[in-house]
């Protein structure tokens, strides 16, 4: 009697590379489906690197949990599904590291992983950044890494209202420095600041706001009474 052993020949080999390459493609699709895998790919910062936008100008801000929220029980509950989330029992996620917003920004702009370099082409456009001041001198720096010829760049200061679809200093609701002959901007108004920058340039913004105003006096926006969803990317 013969007993059935490996097959042997092009066929076989071929059949038995066929087995390895779908065992291969079902451990990674399975990888892939792994909740912890979408974890994984976070950056340090934690906040996804994609952001929800949309052509009706909603601007989509990460929550999470909020610890004190008066019964945070109600999160484990599946009474929720299918209905609007509560506010309540989320608050606005920031983190402790001033970053690039990935929710206050024109959507053409290209935002690095790390979220502190940001790409801009065709046209001015803006970005702001994670965390806003209300009171208190403060001071950021920005680093040019390139900028080509024939081009030019605004810096500066701009509150929640400032247009991201125009330059800043274009309202009343931003401040710029313009890296074209120097030139300061507020209300499309331009006055002589001093002279150009432009790449490996390294410049200083210092702002210094009063105390005891009412904007000084309010709290941060929580956004607890706007809709909760839930963004499904891919």
């Amino acid at each position: 009697a013969l007993a059935p052993g490996p097959g042997k020949g092009r066929g076989a080999k071929r059949k038995q590379q066929q087995q390895q390459d779908n065992s291969a493609a079902g451990a990674a699709k399975r990888t892939r489906s792994d909740p912890l895998f979408s974890a994984q790919r976070l950056p340090p910062h934690g906040y996804p690197l994609e952001h929800p936008f949309n052509k009706d100008g909603y601007r989509y801000i990460l929550a999470e949990p909020d610890p004190h929220a008066p019964d945070p029980e109600k999160l484990e509950l599946d009474c929720w599904a299918g209905k609007p989330i509560p506010g309540d029992l989320y608050r606005a996620c920031l983190y402790e590291r001033v970053l690039l917003a990935l929710h206050d920004r024109a959507p053409q702009l290209k935002i690095s992983d790390d979220r502190l370099t940001v790409t801009g082409e065709k046209g001015y456009s803006m970005v702001r950044a994670s965390h806003g001041v209300r009171r208190g001198s403060w001071f950021f720096e920005v680093t040019v890494d390139e900028m080509p010829s024939e081009t030019a760049a605004r810096l500066g200061w701009s509150q929640p209202l400032g247009n991201l679809q125009a330059p800043l200093g274009y309202d009343k609701f931003s401040y710029s420095w313009r890296s074209k002959k120097g030139t300061r901007f507020h209300q499309s108004i331009g006055k002589s600041f001093s002279s150009g920058f432009g790449q490996g340039d390294t410049l200083g913004f210092f702002i210094e706001l009063p105390d005891g105003t009412e904007t000084a006096k309010a709290l941060p926006d929580t956004y607890k009474d706007k809709v909760r969803t839930h963004c499904l990317l891919h």
